[in-house]
């Protein structure tokens, strides 16, 4: 807590509190103006205690500057209060930096999410695990399944009949719920215009705003299915061309033996 003179800056008091935190002894903070801790200019310091006199504003947010040298970022709650001295500003402070930190990683580290997810082919969605609700998908499923994000507003996977067979759904819900990722789970999927594809579908389980979420990644697979289909029925005709040329090698074989036998019984 300080006390401040509005007309001046002079800090006219402060508690322990106060001094423990700036590293300042209490006698020494009250010889000093609040202009030599506030790493502001001293023209925006008057002008925000003018606006705390006036009772225009009493929270901000400052710079200061601590006897080590170091700065940390406060809030300061401050008001006019009336004393048989005069009348002064009274100021909360709390020390914020840490949380201001971590509010600064968190925008960071989200920023980043959203480029991942923005820029990746595979389709994403996040889920509410209860009952599907939908929260958020990336361009690439709006892409990949056919649907605005208009047409997702306010809707599950169940009624916008996302997954073909809806025991998938259910079977990948319960994997989550068991072990909280899901790896690799391959199922069919319906379009918006009610085509099919098959997918491949990995989700992990996240906990938000006291509720269980499904993080979930569709990658596409009907091409790669395509290309093990072809290739298993190209090895089925080669494995049938390759029997009928043994079996036509054994004939001609035996047709060759029966020949010379006639020719010696002659």
């Amino acid at each position: 807590m300080l006390l401040i003179d509005p007309a001046s800056g002079s800090i006219i008091d402060a508690n322990n509190a106060a001094a423990q935190f700036y590293g300042y002894s209490r006698q020494t903070l009250c010889e000093m103006k609040i202009q030599q801790i506030n790493c502001l200019s001293q023209e925006k310091i008057l002008g925000m205690i003018q606006q705390a006199r006036q009772e225009k504003h009493n929270y901000f947010e400052f710079p200061h500057r601590l006897a080590s040298g170091e700065i940390r970022t406060v809030e300061v709650h401050s008001s006019p209060i009336e004393t048989p001295d005069g009348k002064f500003l009274f100021s909360i402070v709390h020390d914020v930096t840490d949380r201001k930190k971590a509010e600064k990683n968190l925008r960071e580290s989200e920023n980043k999410f959203r480029q991942v997810v923005s820029t990746t082919p595979d389709a994403i969605f996040i889920a509410r695990l209860e009952d599907g609700f939908i929260h958020h998908v990336n361009d690439s499923f709006v892409s990949m399944f056919g649907f605005t994000q208009g047409d997702l507003s306010e809707q599950t996977m169940v009624l916008i009949n996302l997954w073909d067979d809806p025991a998938d759904e259910a079977r990948l819900v319960s994997v989550l719920n068991q072990k909280g990722v899901c790896a690799n789970m391959e199922t069919v999927f319906r379009r918006k215009d009610g085509s099919r594809f098959t997918g491949m579908v990995s989700a992990s389980l996240i906990h938000e705003r006291d509720e269980s979420r499904m993080i979930s990644i569709v990658r596409d697979i009907s091409d790669r299915i395509l290309i093990q289909k072809q290739r298993q029925e190209l090895e089925h005709r080669l494995f049938e061309s390759e029997k009928y040329a043994a079996l036509g090698t054994l004939v001609g074989g035996l047709a060759h033996d029966f020949n010379n036998m006639l020719q010696i019984i002659s």
